[in-house]
């Protein structure tokens, strides 16, 4: 009997001993930031088409796990505020003979997205420098689609003097309304995937006292966006396609993390 209880007793410090170690290795905290986002595309449907950045932010927690005093490996759960603003040009040139106008219209699409972001990187480090690379998964839940058009609406102008009325259109929209049309006559169709799959790179400095920054670049592998196939007669929706759109990310943080002791 008192064998049994001297071997609990080792047995107990051992299991403490053990994980007290492992908990040492592990560093909890919290980061913010603020980044610039956009978006790698294009469409050959318009004349003119250009992405151009917008200005964003992601806070969240961050889990780390020392394997030695150079590499560690960190997990994160970030929201972030991301998206891209797009500008467009397009001509509707009339057939000769024909009374349907000339249409040039331009305008800007600025797209707003919520997303919960999970990275998880392995880092190596020079002293207080670190360099760090690895996978990010993101999670869409949902946003919303300003857009501001003009159009000059030229015709007829065959048989009849060619006059110009001038247009504006403005336009808000969350995803799900934008998605509502599509899904009456498609089902499955989602304008704006809900996951993404990517990979991030970053350096970073951590101070002894706790506190870190943390610049990071990120690019999705996975398109965000998808198109509607329409029938060209009908012009109803027939069919959906994925459309060449990959979002990036470029960010500024600054967090505090601390050991579990």
């Amino acid at each position: 009997m008192k064998k049994t209880a001297k071997f609990l007793v080792v047995a107990a410090i051992m299991v403490f001993a053990t994980s007290s170690s492992l908990m040492a290795q592990f560093k909890i905290g919290a980061k913010a930031g603020v980044a610039m986002n956009g978006m790698f595309g294009k469409n050959s449907f318009y004349d003119k088409y250009e992405v151009k950045p917008v200005c964003g932010f992601n806070v969240g927690i961050v889990g780390e796990y020392m394997i030695n005093e150079k590499m560690n490996i960190s997990a994160e759960v970030l929201y972030a505020l991301q998206g891209y603003s797009l500008y467009f040009e397009k001509d509707f040139v009339s057939e000769p003979f024909s009374l349907a106008p000339s249409i040039h219209s331009e305008g800007n699409i600025n797209t707003f997205s919520n997303h919960i972001n999970v990275p998880v990187m392995f880092r190596y480090h020079f002293g207080s420098f670190a360099v760090e690379a690895g996978p990010q998964v993101g999670f869409c839940l949902g946003g919303k689609e300003k857009s501001h058009i003009e159009s000059d609406v030229t015709g007829p102008g065959d048989f009849l003097p060619p006059s110009t009325t001038h247009q504006t259109y403005d336009y808000n929209y969350t995803f799900e309304e934008l998605e509502s049309n599509g899904k009456e006559r498609l089902g499955d169709y989602r304008m704006y995937n809900r996951v993404n799959v990517g990979f991030a790179v970053g350096v970073g400095y951590e101070f002894d006292f706790g506190m870190f920054l943390n610049v990071r670049y990120a690019m999705d592998f996975t398109n965000s966006y998808n198109k509607i196939i329409s029938d060209e007669t009908t012009g109803k929706a027939v069919s959906w396609e994925k459309f060449p759109s990959k979002q990036w990310g470029a960010a500024l943080s600054v967090g505090y993390k601390f050991k579990i002791k």
